[in-house]
């Protein structure tokens, strides 16, 4: 759980303030709101978008140029 929401403070610092709390945050919260069921939530964009790019960035060799 922490990977996945360190994820988030990627997106954040990837897209920046604006796009992050315009677009990303909004549409997380609204979809975990009508989920019936975390799974659902945890299969939206927003979500595996956060667990992609944590899953890179504390994967990548220090030295990557990826």
């Amino acid at each position: 759980m922490v990977k996945h929401e360190f994820g988030h403070v990627l997106q954040y610092n990837l897209h920046g303030e604006l796009a992050y709390y315009s677009i990303i945050a909004p549409e997380s919260f609204v979809n975990a709101s009508m989920s019936k069921t975390d799974m659902e939530h945890n299969n939206f964009w927003t979500e595996t978008y956060a667990n992609s790019v944590s899953y890179t960035h504390l994967t990548l060799p220090t030295n990557s140029l990826v």
